[in-house]
């Protein structure tokens, strides 16, 4: 450890990971885990996979661990504890708010899982501990003498009691304990935290107490998370009314076991009877089991979220490890909730398998049917409940005569709904001033159907009776045009200004909708529930209806903008102007348009979602070249639309009316669209264009971006690498560190060609930090590190582990660029190789004649690619013990090399497998033709030590009898 970082210690969450990794942090050692138990972490992947999930979802969690490609500083930031951080205090009043024996513990297996996994040193570890934190209280500012002497405390109280608990676990507490507090931040010598310390309920025994020593007493034990809608605070029983006999009906299912579909429309009350259901539990000390889980996207989605202590990498596998845990025997009853259940089996496969789990389920869902369940539908309350749910949520006492009226009305279908009750309840004061009227415009809205359809209609005739105004109109309109989420005041000030009359306030426009019951006032801001967003969008949502917000909207995007893991705030508001934007329907201007363009290009969307801009352009009647180019750059453009977006691109270039950055972008974007097309004479021209502009960095770096990729694409791989290398030193240079990867992304590829397993060992190190700090473009970064991994492995000769990893980032790609995309058929042709390497021949075959089969549907066969799919077929051929079926691929490839002028190793490798086929049918003198040449090609492109060239080398000497 250097003297510098010796006296700047610091009691962090990246110095906690440092002491895992690094071997002398803070003193040498043999290291807490062993080489190969580090293979494959990073800071990242550590807290993201050893966090507790519960202090990961909380509101600020999720702004510091978000995985998606909203990422920002925060993450950065908060591990390395930079006072810059703005959420530590309002982060740890979160975590401390559910702090119990229960969630510490939670994390204490986590951590305590991850220790036995990786076969630790537990007399390293605390070594370790003890002089970093002896460091920690010499240099941390933060840390008081008497929170670094408790700590160390709790160091030689763990060692005194080993006996009384395992040393991975006395060791996993303390982790769980120091992980607290570097989270604390300034926090850290603060009283909340001292109490933190001394907590008797957080004790090492009484941890260890709860997790292993279970008693008789014991009621419930969770299989999942408590992070779910069923964990939320139930009401309490005197504000639930009218659904004792179906709780009743609930408990004896419960006790009966089997399968049960609860179903009804929505805001009928199914969670809530659940919440009902499991407090019962809780109160009555029923001793069972419990897995609760909220459904989003689809069942192996949500239980990757939900369960504990899963071990898999990929949804699939944890999907898995999930059913096993419901699935293994247990003294003790397992029981399954399943909150909010909204697709059928034939949209969401995966729910077939809860029909064969032994434990009992229960499923809520609007659905009325599950294959393998009973349903139990719930009804409306009886009359006397639904008055009382009105009555709970009125703030004004009734009158005898409007207790009357309110029966009267109950009578009527319309009313006979809980969450209109309370909806009514809270905008009654306005309401029922015009009982007649109101009365008769919803029987006239109503449709007779007591399902979501008719809810929607009621809804829609209550607005239509609202006094909110034309302001509050438009900005109710606005709300049910964004996303469901909440939306925070800040960004009603800074966008729903221009929806404003003179003398109107924002505060007063808003505070009108809570009142009706439209919006929910959250604190922090308001949300729309979706049911009423729903009603609101029987109208189209035209471009023209939200102007004030787009005109906002255009000002927040502008050159030289700091990137969005500069700017978290910045993103959040992309996010949202996209997708409004994508819901707007009907013709569309030039302008929207450009602002969609100019918000994914910010968020960096993956191609797929991009698409929805492309629907978008063919809805503008009159648009601007430029904002056509942005469009192209961000889409998949057809081959008939090339010379179109050559053509673009040529203009641009000329003209610069884009800003260098969006130049940039569209640079990085056309060296993708080379591998696709290869039109080398267009990429010399396009480069000659950018090498004029060099008054400008951004052009520069483009130019040698350019030709790092047209020299990989020819196979110069060596020139590639110093084009590259020139690249990498132009970005540090000047302060473009964004751009680095996609140089060392093309650096590593060069040392794959070149089996240089150091050097491609050093890329992948270096990829995964960069990545880390700047958490850009995660797609691109996830497949592209498990192509790398991929390749590593397949250098240490674990095939299987290679094409692991290839499938993995196949996966990935296919996830970010779709499968028409050429990075996708790239991927997919070396997941081929390594299946073939693997010895899984037939599946290595499928896999290149797929890829095959799609270059030539796009008349593709111009550049390097559909050369190598037909090199590497023939070997699979060869290894398959059928060289002839490899001649005419061969011979294709060699006539490809001459058609693009291809030289070096492009015209060597399928010559030396020629040679290798001929060898295989006994035809002497052809093998020697072509293993001569083959020999002088490796000799110009490989060093002495490639593989293909000793072998190479080592024939020809056989053949001259040497």
């Amino acid at each position: 450890m250097k003297k510098d970082e010796q006296a700047n210690v610091l009691l962090s969450l990246k110095n906690l990971y440092r002491l895992f990794t690094v071997k002398d942090y803070p003193v040498y050692s043999t290291g807490i885990l062993g080489e190969k138990s580090k293979k494959g972490l990073t800071l990242v992947k550590f807290w993201d996979e050893c966090l507790l999930y519960e202090w990961k979802s909380t509101k600020h969690g999720k702004m510091i661990f978000r995985k998606s490609g909203s990422q920002n500083r925060y993450h950065s930031e908060f591990c390395n504890r930079k006072e810059s951080f703005p959420l530590y205090e309002v982060y740890m009043q979160e975590i401390l708010e559910g702090l119990n024996a229960e969630t510490f513990g939670s994390q204490v297996l986590i951590f305590e899982k991850f220790l036995k996994e990786k076969n630790y040193n537990h007399s390293v570890f605390v070594q370790k501990l003890r002089k970093f934190l002896g460091m920690v209280m010499e240099s941390d500012p933060w840390l008081s003498q008497e929170c670094g002497e408790k700590l160390i405390f709790w160091i030689d109280y763990i060692e005194k009691k080993q006996k009384d608990f395992s040393q991975s676990f006395g060791d996993a507490w303390l982790f769980t304990l120091l992980s607290l507090h570097a989270m604390a931040g300034p926090e850290i010598s603060g009283a909340k935290m001292k109490l933190v310390r001394n907590r008797e309920d957080l004790k090492p025994e009484y941890i260890w107490s709860c997790i292993y020593q279970e008693s008789g007493e014991t009621r419930q034990s969770f299989l999942t998370l408590r992070n779910c809608e069923l964990f939320r605070k139930s009401v309490k029983a005197s504000h639930f009314f009218g659904r004792e006999e179906e709780l009743y009906d609930l408990k004896e299912m419960f006790f009966n076991s089997g399968k049960y579909l609860i179903s009804g429309i929505g805001g009928i009350g199914k969670t809530e009877l659940m919440r009902q259901l499991v407090s019962w539990m809780e109160q009555e000390e029923v001793k069972c089991r419990i897995a609760a889980v909220q459904y989003e996207e689809n069942l192996a989605a949500s239980f990757s979220r939900s369960f504990l202590n899963l071990t898999g990498e990929s949804v699939e596998e944890r999907f898995h490890e999930s059913i096993y845990h419901l699935s293994e025997e247990h003294q003790e009853k397992t029981v399954l909730f399943l909150d909010n259940m909204n697709h059928t089996e034939e949209e969401d496969p995966y729910l077939s398998e809860l029909k064969d789990l032994p434990c009992t389920i229960f499923v809520t869902s609007r659905q009325k049917h599950l294959d393998g369940f009973t349903t139990f539908g719930i009804k409306t309350p009886q009359k006397s409940a639904l008055s009382l749910i009105f009555r709970d949520n009125y703030n004004k006492i009734l009158s005898r005569e409007e207790k009357d009226r309110l029966s009267r009305l109950l009578e009527k279908e319309i009313f006979q709904h809980p969450l209109t009750l309370k909806l009514l309840g809270k905008a009654g004061t306005y309401y029922f001033g015009n009982w007649d009227y109101l009365e008769e415009e919803l029987q006239n809205n109503w449709n007779d159907v007591a399902e979501e359809s008719g809810l929607i209609d009621m809804y829609r005739g209550l607005y239509k009776l609202a006094d909110i105004g034309e302001t509050g109109s438009q900005l109710a309109r606005m709300f049910a045009l964004l996303p469901y989420q909440e939306i925070d005041r800040n960004f009603t000030v800074m966008f729903f200004q221009g929806f404003l009359k003179k003398n109107e306030t924002l505060g007063e426009a808003l505070g009108r909708l809570v009142k009706f019951g439209w919006l929910e006032d959250t604190g922090n801001g308001y949300r729309m529930h979706p049911v009423i967003a729903e009603s609101l969008c029987t109208k189209d949502f035209s471009e023209a209806e939200f102007q004030p917000f787009w005109e906002r909207a255009q000002k927040c995007f502008f050159p030289k903008q700091a990137s969005k893991d500069e700017d978290p705030r910045m993103e959040e508001i992309a996010w949202l102007v996209f997708q409004g934007i994508s819901r707007v329907q009907g013709a569309v201007s030039g302008q929207l348009v450009a602002l969609a363009a100019e918000a994914a290009r910010y968020l960096e969307l993956p191609v797929p979602m991009c698409g929805k801009i492309q629907k978008l352009e063919k809805r503008c009647a009159q648009i601007s070249n430029e904002t056509k180019f942005m469009v192209a750059c961000l889409t998949e453009t057809k081959p008939e639309q090339n010379e179109e977006y050559i053509e673009l691109f040529r203009e641009q270039l000329k003209k610069r009316t884009l800003s260098s950055e969006w130049m940039l972008f569209a640079i990085s974007d056309f060296c993708n669209r080379l591998e696709q097309s290869s039109n080398y004479e267009c990429y010399r021209e396009i480069c000659d264009l950018i090498f004029q502009q060099k008054d400008n960095i951004d052009y520069k770096i483009g130019y040698a971006l350019l030709q790092t990729n047209m020299q990989i694409l020819k196979l110069n791989v060596k020139k590639a690498e110093m084009w590259a290398e020139r690249g990498i030193l132009m970005c540090v240079q000047w302060g473009h560190s964004q751009r680095i990867l996609d140089f060392l992304y093309q650096k590593a590829e060069c040392h794959m060609f070149l089996q240089e397993k150091e050097k491609l060992a050093d890329c992948l190190e270096k990829i995964e930090q960069i990545q880390q700090i700047q958490r850009k473009r995660q797609g691109e970064s996830e497949y592209a590190i498990w192509q790398l991994r991929g390749q590593l492995a397949a250098m240490d000769q674990n095939m299987e582990e290679a094409a692991y990893c290839m499938e993995q980032a196949t996966d990935r790609c296919k996830m970010y660029c779709g499968e028409k995309n050429q990075m996708y058929s790239a991927m997919s042709e070396e997941l081929a190789r390594m299946y073939n390497a693997a010895g899984r021949r037939e599946e290595s075959l499928a896999c290149h004649l797929a890829v095959r089969n799609q270059l030539l549907k796009n008349g593709y066969r111009e550049g390097s690619m559909l050369l190598m799919v037909d090199n590497n077929m023939s070997v699979v051929y060869l290894d398959l013990g059928r060289p002839e079926e490899a001649i005419p691929y061969l011979t294709e490839a060699l006539e490809l090399t001459k058609e693009n002028g291809l030289v070096g190793s492009a015209v060597a490798e399928p010559t030396w497998n020629l040679a290798r086929v001929y060898r295989a049918l006994g035809d002497e003198e052809k093998e020697d033709i072509y293993l001569k040449a083959a020999v002088e090609g490796f000799r110009e492109c490989y060093p002495p030590e490639h593989p293909k060239r000793i072998a190479a080398e080592q024939r020809l000497k056989e053949h001259q009898g040497e």
